[in-house]
């Protein structure tokens, strides 16, 4: 008989796919980036798991790992749900991070380490309060960085000067100077929305909740960062259209 490993595992729950009658596959994202293990019985009125494993729920998790790699969960233990049940924007918001988190990073376990604090910390700031809207935008431009999406806001994508900032161009990756501008093919933008983006894309860890954006702002912006990620990725997230559509 095979020795089967203990593994111990630390994360947020982004998503649980269903499996046979009562059995799930789990989702999360830890320190260590992304991972996932199965979870017999989970869906159970009864199962002893089943808090632990609730979305948005921070928690340690003691799996099996088999010799092909499979982790099989033994037993969880959820420390705080993120969860803020009584205010819809934060609802949606909360319901596109874990799309955003489960699908950004889909192609190998361990993907999005560096994406967790990030996560972590916006989590925690619409628990606690701070706009949801502005927690959106920014996590969508942060998220998009951390896969090499980033747009260049330090300066004209073209002609690398940072005088007379005036527009964007998401097919040429940033900032549009005034110089260099051209009409039908970048999109001129106001000049709060522009320091929205360098904001965002320039954000440290730490610093979510230090500023907050003015709703129309953060709707534009996250809109136009919307259409971005889909010539990216090539599929649209339904939470976030769902949530510029109901805000």
């Amino acid at each position: 008989m095979a020795n089967l490993e203990t593994v111990k595992k630390i994360g947020i729950v982004l998503h649980k796919t269903p499996v046979k009658e009562a059995d799930a596959m789990v989702n999360c994202l830890g320190p260590d980036g992304r991972f996932s293990f199965y979870a017999r019985g989970v869906r159970k009125a009864k199962s002893k798991n089943a808090f632990s494993l609730s979305e948005l729920t921070l928690g340690e998790f003691a799996c099996v790992s088999s010799t092909g790699g499979l982790l099989t969960l033994k037993e969880a233990y959820g420390n705080r749900n993120f969860l803020k049940d009584d205010d819809f924007d934060a609802i949606a918001v909360e319901n596109f991070l874990c799309e955003l988190s489960s699908h950004i990073f889909f192609e190998e376990e361990g993907e999005g380490a560096s994406y967790y604090p990030y996560l972590l910390e916006a989590l925690e700031a619409i628990k606690e309060g701070f706009d949801p809207l502005s927690i959106a935008f920014l996590c969508l431009a942060i998220a998009l960085r951390e896969v090499g999406y980033g747009l260049e806001v330090n300066c004209c994508v073209r002609c690398k000067s940072r005088e007379h900032i005036t527009a964007i161009s998401f097919s040429d990756g940033g900032f549009i100077c005034l110089s260099c501008y051209g009409q039908g093919e970048d999109s001129a933008e106001d000049e709060y929305l522009l320091r929205m983006y360098r904001y965002a894309f320039r954000l440290p860890l730490g610093l979510m909740r230090k500023n907050s954006f003015r709703k129309e702002f953060a709707l534009a912006g996250l809109i136009e960062l919307e259409k971005y990620f889909a010539d990216c990725f090539g599929y649209h997230l339904n939470s976030l259209r769902f949530l510029i559509e109901n805000c």
